[in-house]
């Protein structure tokens, strides 16, 4: 054994387990924060574009309209808030804001990310108007929230009819036919 504690074989037996789990989990929770924090910078990136889209529409610059951004974005999405935080430290440290902007879609890995990135790109290159773009930007994200959501809705249905048909179905028919299969037996019985 052991130590004298376990025989050899439990002993190989729970290493191998453990070594396993300790492979395994870090893995499955670093890929489940993954997923949390890019839906949550999913989720609160339409409501950064609108307040944007405001602070430009009111004459700000791309960059002040950021800062601002950031600012008031602290409370509601702290997260988002931290990264454009980066954001506006990296534009302090020289990048412009279309490089800010990229790098913060390479760190994030989110796709909202990386077609924010392109849409600011694309509109300070052909000078169309930016806000416009993100307008349209925050538009779309909207969309496919609400597209995300109807499926999400469309695959509930389809998960709880497996425990409908399993635990609902088989009480309902106890209550409705048992009466009538009491009846029945005691017809047979007369």
């Amino acid at each position: 054994g052991i130590f004298g504690l376990i025989d050899m074989k439990a002993g190989l037996l729970y290493g191998s387990i453990a070594g396993c789990l300790a492979l395994v989990l870090p893995t499955i929770w670093l890929n489940r924060a993954i997923a949390r924090r890019q839906l949550t910078l999913r989720r609160s990136l339409p409501d950064f574009l609108d307040l944007l889209v405001i602070c430009l529409e009111s004459g700000s610059s791309l960059q002040s309209g950021l800062q601002r951004v950031t600012e008031e974005l602290g409370v509601a999405h702290p997260d988002l808030a931290k990264e454009m935080g980066a954001v506006q430290q990296d534009i302090e440290l020289g990048a412009n804001v279309d490089q800010a902007l990229r790098r913060f879609a390479e760190r994030s890995g989110n796709e909202s990310v990386k077609s924010l990135s392109a849409f600011v790109r694309e509109a300070m290159r052909f000078g169309t108007e930016v806000s416009e773009a993100l307008r349209l930007h925050a538009e779309m994200l909207r969309a496919q929230r609400e597209e995300a959501a109807e499926e999400m809705a469309q695959k509930a249905a389809v998960k709880i009819l497996a425990p409908t048909l399993l635990l609902v179905f088989p009480t309902v028919f106890v209550v409705l036919a048992g009466p009538a299969i009491i009846q029945i037996q005691e017809a047979f019985a007369k």
